[in-house]
């Protein structure tokens, strides 16, 4: 577990990482992106434990909420979610603390890229805590992609069409299940 600042390289690709479906998916994206880019990959797990927005909510400062143990047992749960991807020697696992949507952009400052997992928030929610993907959209200095959760099917036919990919008599592949990114002119990068 590495609890200092990352230095962040013009090769390296910053991908937020939480316990989410959305930021599982966001750190297999990345990975494979880094792998095949042959980049660096760094991921930043960002928890804000004082904030206006918890004090807002009835909350409070949960760092006193938090017990040592608890930490340590949330961070060894995002430990093993980064491990999970095999990761390359040189990439690392961050833990920070501060405003989540604030430090990625800071971080991902002369980055290659960075990567979010989306969310839905939508109501209450997304008053109280914002949308972390918009801020970093909308703010980074680097290009940013945002990678929603997988959906889960809903009937098994619907599974058995997701794994595989349609392949008309030709041969050729129509459909593929993994979304590509798609980058906009001003250098954001999405998937659909």
């Amino acid at each position: 577990m590495i609890m200092n600042q990352p230095h962040t390289h013009a090769d390296d690709i910053i991908v937020a990482l939480d316990g989410s479906p959305s930021g599982q998916a966001a750190l297999v994206w990345a990975a494979a992106y880094a792998r095949t880019t042959n980049a660096r990959l760094q991921a930043l797990h960002i928890v804000t434990y004082d904030s206006p927005t918890m004090w807002v909510a009835g909350v409070g400062n949960l760092d006193y909420a938090f017990s040592a143990e608890s930490k340590a047992k949330a961070w060894s749960e995002v430990q093993d979610i980064f491990h999970s991807i095999d990761p390359e020697p040189g990439w690392k696992l961050h833990f920070l603390d501060g405003p989540v949507g604030h430090e990625l952009v800071r971080q991902s400052a002369g980055a290659r890229l960075l990567v979010v997992g989306t969310q839905e928030h939508t109501g209450l929610g997304r008053m109280l805590t914002g949308s972390v993907s918009h801020y970093c959209l909308s703010r980074a200095e680097c290009p940013v992609v945002a990678v929603p959760a997988p959906v889960p099917p809903r009937r098994p036919a619907e599974a058995m069409q997701i794994l595989e990919p349609r392949v008309p008599v030709t041969g050729r592949v129509l459909e593929t299940t993994v979304p590509k990114p798609i980058m906009s002119a001003n250098g954001i990068i999405s998937t659909p």
